[in-house]
């Protein structure tokens, strides 16, 4: 689906090239992006959480309300989710990770700084809900070393490949604020553009007894008509 995407895009833009000389001059944007997440979460039970990274991408609508306000949707697929190191033990495992992938659908107003001729910074801001699609949960190993081989256990621990936790870990949405920003070069028919996002969830995630509210930082990088 997302190679289609991608083809599909391609096509408009080639087409359209020769007809746009300023992209800024449009009322609508339309584009895609991709990039990649490192998320964590806060919790406020005797979970140890570390970080994890994951991958991004879709496409964006802009609608410009202004010289410098613009209305901006998206629909990303977004993976997140938080590393439990609180059983974790060195050389042996390095604690259990829960991974879920989102479908996000973030409503942003973006505000478009004065910049030079060709290079646009800007900032944006707003809500966002999120559906999960898919969740996969399991045992994070750690570095091979000839001092410390990968099938070492001690004692009481599980092994590598089982792990006691509930089927769905994480609830079926989650409902977030997202804060960002970046800057976008003019190459004539579309704009080239990279930016970082802070995320931070309000809605409890967890099935399983704990109170978990995800955060995140994702890098993008992308184009825009």
């Amino acid at each position: 689906m997302f190679r289609v995407c991608c083809a599909a895009l391609v096509g408009v833009l080639l087409a359209l090239g020769p007809q746009v000389s300023d992209a800024q001059t449009l009322p609508f944007e339309l584009g895609l992006k991709g990039g990649f997440t490192v998320s964590t979460a806060a919790v406020d039970n005797d979970v140890d959480p570390a970080a994890l990274s994951g991958s991004m991408g879709g496409l964006m609508l802009g609608h410009r309300l202004s010289k410098h306000w613009v209305l901006q949707t998206e629909i990303l697929y977004n993976q997140r989710g938080v590393r439990d190191e609180s059983n974790a033990v060195e050389g042996v495992r390095r604690g259990i990770d829960f991974v879920a992938g989102y479908i996000d659908l973030p409503v942003l107003l973006r505000y478009d700084f004065v910049g030079t001729s060709i290079v646009t910074p800007y900032v944006y801001a707003g809500p966002s809900v999120s559906f999960r699609v898919r969740e996969s949960i399991s045992v994070a190993q750690p570095p091979f070393t000839p001092q410390q081989p990968d099938d070492v256990q001690l004692p009481g621990l599980p092994p590598p490949s089982s792990v006691d936790v509930p089927d769905q870990a994480f609830s079926g949405r989650d409902y977030g604020l997202n804060f960002g920003g970046g800057g976008a070069v003019d190459v004539g028919f579309a704009n080239l553009f990279m930016e970082a996002r802070l995320y931070a969830g309000f809605s409890d995630n967890d099935r399983a007894g704990s109170q978990l509210q995800t955060r995140s930082v994702t890098v993008m990088a992308g184009f825009r008509l």
